[in-house]
């Protein structure tokens, strides 16, 4: 069986993806198109493979698939939000500020407060991905809280 879950930054999809291939014994892909894995070269294996679990961000996939093309050769879509869209934008701010995607953090109202700005912005970006999740077709949707 071939697992997709979709899942915006900051939403648990990391952590959720790798319980469910390790719970399935599956294998797990993170992010494979993304540039940053240096995985691209190997797209066209992973689309084959049996018994996975693939983790992708809302569009990842575009230079690479359409979405009804990317959609039709997994058995089960699963889309995870998360509902608190101003928390999951202020970790997603501090992740790239910090450039620590995994790893705890700590943060204070200041530094909030002085990336008021950027954190608004991040909103309406995971808000518009949020909104592109919740609508694929014949996904399960779950969410982070």
């Amino acid at each position: 069986m071939r697992i997709l879950i979709i899942s915006p930054s900051r939403t648990g999809g990391n952590i959720f993806s790798k319980w469910l291939s390790f719970e399935l014994s599956y294998k797990w892909l993170h992010e494979p198109f993304n540039i940053n894995n240096n995985l691209l070269d190997k797209i066209s294996y992973f689309m084959e493979l049996d018994n996975v679990v693939m983790k992708l961000n809302p569009f990842e996939w575009r230079n690479h698939y359409d979405d009804k093309k990317l959609y039709s050769s997994f058995d089960k879509i699963i889309g995870l939000t998360r509902n608190d869209t101003l928390d999951s934008a202020i970790s997603y701010t501090k992740a790239i500020d910090t450039k620590n995607f995994t790893k705890r953090y700590n943060l204070d109202e200041k530094w909030i407060k002085d990336n008021e700005e950027e954190i608004n912005n991040n909103l309406n970006y995971l808000s518009n991905l949020n909104n592109f999740v919740k609508e694929i077709d014949n996904s399960l949707q779950i969410t982070y809280e």
